[in-house]
Parts: C-alpha cells; structure tokens; sequence
C-alpha cells in the first residue's frame, strides 16, 4: 500500500498531469486522421505554353521512374508532351504521332509505346532523344481499343483493339510476335479497351463488354473469363499490394468490382452511389498511399459533371473522398518517385497534380465526407457469368486497434486514479 501512495504522489505532481492530458489529447486526435485525409490543394500543369500550343485534348499518361517525366498523350495535336515532375513543365514535345491514345513505358528500353487511333498504329519514343524511333503497323484498327500494358518479365507490349485479337509486341524487334485471340459477339470481332499487367501472375487482364478477359503472357491465350453485374466496363487498375484488379462500370448504379488475381472471381464492391453528371472511367494505382484513384469524366461543362476523381482505400474497399480536378478527367498515372498522381484534363488541356500528401482534395471545394448515396460498407456480387462466387467482404469503416485502444484506457484510468488520489488529499487536509 505504502507504494501505491508512494506512486500515486508522483502521479499527481504537474509534470505528470501535463504529459498524460497531451498523450490523451494526441490518442484521441487518432481517429479524427481519416476525417481530414481529404484535405490538401493540388497544382495544375497547363500544356498550352509560349512553346507549344497545338490544339490541346490530353489523354494516356505515363511516368518514366528512369528520367523523372511523365508523357502526356496530346489527341488533338497528334504529339506527346514531355513534363518533368522536379517542375511540373513541359521540356520536350514530340511529334509525328496520329491522334496518340493511351502510352506505356518500357523500363528495360528506355522508351515510351503510343497507340495511335488514326493510322492503327503504335509509335516507340526514346526517353533519350524525345523523338519517334520506331513505328509499329497493325493489319486492323485499334479504334475501340488503343490499350497497351507493359509485360516487364516478357518484354512485350500487348495491345488491345477492335479486330478480335489482343496484339502482343516485342520491344526487341518492335513487331507483332502473337495474336491473342478474343470471343466474337454477335458474329462480330471482339472489342478490348483497357488493359493491364498483372506482375504477380504473369497475365494480362483487358475489359471486354460484360466482363474482363485474363490472359496468359506463357502461351497468349484466354485462360478465364470475369463477369461484371453491370454494363459498361471502363477501366482497369492493377494492384500489385493486394493482388487485385479494380474495374470501374458507369452504368447505374455506380461501382467498382475487385477482382482477385488468385481465383479470378469478384471479392469486393465499391459503391459510388448515383451522383448526377458522375461518370467513372479510368482507374490507377498509388503505391504509395495503397490507393486507386477513378477518374468522372463527364465534364461540368460539357455535360454537368463533377470534374473529380474518386479516391478508393484498397484496406477497406471503400470510398475515401472525391478530388476537384480539371474539366473532363481522362487518363491517370503515378509518379513513385515525387509521390504524386498525374491527372489529365481533356477539355481544359491540362494536368492536375495530386500529391500523396493530400491524397484525396484537389481544392478548397473537394468533397471530404461520405455522401449519403454512398453505401457504407461493400458487398460481394454473385454475377451470373462469373464461375464460382466470392466469399469476402469488407466494410468502409476501420476498427481502431487494440493496442490503440488499450492505450487509451491506461492514459484514462492513470488520469481518473490520479484525480481521485488529489480529491482524498484534499478533503484530509481539511
């Protein structure tokens, strides 16, 4: 007992008392971390300049890790923008192109592939020169398509199109080496859009209608099908933390399905909600916040839009926030070395810098708490299509952990003994 008291004297001495009110001050202000993570300000690159003003309507975006530069795919201009992240300007444009699509970077040549729309086409740049080395011809149209995944263990570049085949591109020999063949609809040539690189499983996912293809980089063949419960496939965004493929679908009501890589089935739905003028697209992958940004790129201006991008924790599977951007949001991609997302902006011609500092507000005026038509948790769907049905679910809201909250009790208790030890001295001295 004698040092009890003993221990509870030195509890009560105002060193004591200050230190422990801030250490509850600062457990308490834990929680209050996911309420302002949607705060911030991101900067804007406009691409028209003294130097270069072509028409402007930005659309694939690529982040070249070697040089520090993201590529900007100018559709109207029929160019490719080159912008160092250490300045957020435009260094280099590269022309010669024909309404450039989508871009992706090879890391092992140094080069940047572009899809071009008009000449069914794709172009090679070198990171070195900022000029065209090299022009692949393809016998069908990529109109419909224009997707290009980089296959890091393959060196290869898979291309998807119009025509009923997924194009597969050596980047040694710059020429078509396989044709990965789709399902016809209709009697009619199947048509993939978005395509991506899963690295884990060596496969290459790409949107097709109703559902998502996976395909083998071993043997360049369909090896299953991923049926979506709605219409409208998007984008795709792999994500090598989770080993997840995230899937956007704008017909309503508005998701994204979470496809695990490992059984090739839906494990989580992300609902949006049914925001008018909300329209999502594109999707990408932060690595450094464990996040997937999707863009809504319907315009204000254009078809009243919100001008955001919507931000998804791949922890939870849920809604983080929105982020005000640029008129009409299109592609994405990720800097790892400065920590920031690209953005660009169709139809106000620019780029919108999102660092992982802000993570989830662009403005003042981003939206930073969940809108009531956004579910609060997510759900698994049964699509018909899909082979076996998924098991797994996850809800929005994050339980605080235990030695969390453990450690908020003992700050209370060695407060509230204190305080009852000072009240008993109190009244003996009296």
């Amino acid at each position: 007992m004698y040092y009890m008291e003993r221990a509870m004297k030195g509890l009560t001495s105002p060193r004591v008392w200050k230190i422990s009110i801030l250490v509850l001050i600062l457990c308490l202000a834990l929680p209050l971390t996911n309420a302002i993570h949607a705060t911030g300000a991101t900067s804007t690159i406009p691409l028209c300049s003294s130097k270069v003003c072509p028409p402007i309507g930005p659309e694939g975006v690529a982040y070249d890790s070697a040089k520090g530069e993201i590529f900007v795919a100018n559709y109207l201009g029929n160019n490719v923008l080159v912008i160092s992240d250490k300045t957020n300007t435009v260094v280099a444009n590269v022309t010669g192109l024909s309404e450039p699509y989508e871009l992706a970077y090879d890391s092992a040549k140094g080069e940047v592939f572009a899809s071009n729309l008009n000449s069914s086409s794709v172009s090679v740049i070198s990171d070195s020169t900022n000029t065209v080395v090299a022009k692949i011809p393809f016998a069908s149209g990529l109109q419909g398509g224009g997707g290009l995944a980089y296959d890091s263990a393959k060196g290869e570049i898979f291309v998807s199109g119009e025509s009923g085949y997924i194009f597969v591109v050596s980047d040694t020999t710059n020429k078509v080496v396989a044709n990965v063949s789709v399902p016809t609809i209709g009697g009619f040539p199947g048509v993939t859009g978005s395509i991506v690189y899963d690295s884990a499983k060596g496969e290459i996912f790409a949107s097709f209608y109703y559902s998502v293809l996976v395909v083998s980089d071993n043997n360049n063949t369909v090896v299953a099908t991923v049926g979506m419960p709605n219409q409208n496939i998007n984008g795709l965004a792999y994500d090598p933390g989770k080993g997840e493929v995230f899937v956007t679908q704008d017909s309503a009501p508005l998701i994204v399905s979470v496809i695990s890589d490992q059984t090739n089935t839906i494990v989580a739905t992300v609902n949006l909600g049914n925001f008018a003028g909300q329209s999502p697209q594109w999707a990408a992958y932060d690595s450094g916040k464990g996040e997937v940004f999707v863009d809504n790129n319907c315009a204000t201006d254009v078809c009243g839009g919100t001008n955001t991008v919507t931000v998804i924790s791949d922890s939870t599977n849920a809604w983080v926030g929105n982020v005000t951007v640029g008129s009409g949001p299109v592609l994405m991609a990720y800097d790892s070395g400065m920590g920031e997302m690209f953005v660009s902006n169709y139809y106000s011609g620019s780029l919108s810098v999102i660092p992982d500092s802000s993570t989830t507000s662009a403005s003042a005026s981003s939206t930073t708490s969940s809108p009531s038509s956004v579910a609060s948790t997510t759900s698994t769907p049964t699509p018909t299509s899909t082979s076996s049905s998924s098991s797994s679910s996850s809800s929005s809201k994050t339980s605080l952990p235990l030695t969390y909250s453990a450690l908020v009790a003992i700050v209370a208790a060695t407060l509230v003994s204190a305080l009852a030890v000072t009240r008993r001295r109190q009244r003996a001295r009296f």
